[in-house]
């Protein structure tokens, strides 16, 4: 299961803890990923709930429904002001 506030909590500790600033900040970006895909595949394009992945890593519906949770939307915006990558 996804949790898509985790992206954005990885980038706010990581700048200020340098020691583990470069680890963290490249799993935030790999999950905030995720997150970002867990939209983008969805012809509504909103997120399902929440997501299974299988062993080879495809995504699969777990609950079609959409909360409308800010969670995924507030760690892209943390990514991009920290890395100001705009993909």
């Amino acid at each position: 299961m996804q949790v898509c506030f985790v992206p954005g909590m990885l980038a706010l500790g990581a700048q200020h803890i340098p020691e583990v600033h470069d680890e963290h900040m490249a799993a935030a970006e790999k999950l905030v990923y995720t997150c970002y895909q867990m939209y983008a595949r969805m012809r509504t394009g909103l997120a399902p709930e929440f997501v299974r992945f299988s062993p080879g890593g495809a995504m699969q519906i777990g609950a079609a429904h959409n909360l409308l949770r800010p969670e995924a939307i507030e760690s892209i915006f943390y990514m991009w002001r920290f890395t100001k990558d705009t993909k």
